[in-house]
């Protein structure tokens, strides 16, 4: 990507960034928080489902710093290309390009480096990143069942509203909470979301198997 439409994006992502923050507090102040944060969700869920905040941004990047990740559903790449260039993270980013969604999104909005893969192929493509991030995954969708049964060994790093909201299906909560002896999960809640949504930062691991082993 050229530095001149790296320096729009980057632009054109704070201007929302302050924007988001600015009608939120706003919003505080008149007593129409709900009303005022399904506007602002609206204007730009085509750009990220997570709220355009800077605590966001900072919360992720302090969790992937130093790490070799592998974003999967990345949507627009949005998120992942504004990490790596204003907070030095290494984020590789992978979505799905066949969707109708993005073949709107993108006419305005274009990543150069998203590539066009499904989440299980990414992972599978990319054994050596070992941190996996997934940012509201499409809910009803079993895709991310796969990706928690192959973790081998990489942690998952999930933005959701948890069991029984609108992320993911049935079956990856089912498989996540009903072992919980295969499973570590650390939540933050300090995650800032717009206001009807709850969602929050998960961080996933396979619990390290003891193979029973003694060296005396």
């Amino acid at each position: 990507m050229d530095e001149h439409k790296t320096k729009k994006l980057l632009n054109d992502m704070s201007k929302r960034i302050k924007e988001t923050e600015r009608n939120s507090h706003e919003s505080y102040i008149k007593n129409n928080r709900l009303q005022t944060s399904i506007s602002i969700r609206s204007k730009y869920t085509d750009y990220a489902w997570i709220a355009l905040h800077s605590e966001n941004f900072k919360i992720l990047a302090e969790i992937l710093k130093d790490e070799e990740v592998l974003e999967i559903n990345a949507g627009t790449g949005i998120i992942g290309f504004y990490l790596n260039n204003k907070y030095n993270t290494n984020i590789h980013m992978t979505t799905l390009k066949d969707d109708p969604w993005y073949e709107r999104v993108m006419s305005d909005l274009s990543i150069d480096n998203l590539e066009n893969l499904d989440a299980v192929s990414a992972i599978n493509k990319y054994p050596d990143k070992k941190t996996i991030l997934s940012i509201w995954p499409p809910y009803c969708d079993n895709f991310m069942v796969d990706v928690l049964r192959d973790l081998k060994g990489r942690r998952l790093v999930l933005i959701s509203e948890g069991d029984g909201g609108c992320v993911s299906s049935k079956e990856f909560w089912d498989e996540l909470y009903k072992n919980s002896d295969k499973y570590i999960v650390k939540e933050d809640h300090n995650w800032v979301p717009y206001d009807g949504l709850n969602d929050f930062v998960m961080i996933i691991e396979e619990k390290r198997v003891n193979n029973g082993s003694n060296h005396n």
